[in-house]
């Protein structure tokens, strides 16, 4: 990875720090979510994986409470930068633009102040910049876009 994505997921490191890991982590209590739950509490936030995090059709990034999505987004977040592909052998930042493109007006998104909110932004440019083809190709260049708009649109830190 080159320096350029490398800092990107130093500052959202930083960014997201403060979050510790919640429990729970899901927000609902069947039987999938209490078994993504289980996983989640016992998965440091650095060794989340792709296998993990899942598909667009299954997989516990959509139903983590707010807490968790603070506390995992920097891993998240370094696997979309990296362009690797999830475990249907699509590009997850795809996932990662389906997922947080619409910006920080979600309640899920109630934790991230300017600083986290600075640093989603910056993720979306990055991939805009590095992967503007390939979204393209995927269908995900609107929403990429939309996301860029969105996150930087936020209060940022003074």
């Amino acid at each position: 990875m080159d320096t350029e994505g490398k800092d990107v997921i130093r500052k959202a490191r930083l960014a997201f720090a403060p979050f510790p890991k919640p429990a729970p982590c899901t927000r609902h209590a069947d039987l999938e979510d209490s078994g993504f739950n289980e996983m989640l509490l016992s998965t440091p936030r650095e060794e989340l994986s792709l296998h993990q995090i899942g598909t667009v059709a299954w997989g516990p990034v959509p139903s983590l409470t707010a807490e968790a999505l603070a506390h995992f987004m920097p891993r998240l977040i370094e696997l979309a930068v990296s362009g690797q592909n999830d475990p249907d052998g699509g590009p997850f930042f795809c996932l990662f633009v389906n997922w947080f493109h619409q910006g920080p007006d979600q309640s899920r998104f109630r934790l991230f102040g300017p600083e986290q909110r600075e640093a989603m932004a910056e993720v979306f440019a990055f991939l805009l910049t590095r992967f503007a083809e390939q979204l393209g190709q995927e269908g995900w260049l609107a929403e990429a876009e939309q996301g860029l708009a969105a996150w930087a649109a936020a209060p940022r830190q003074e």
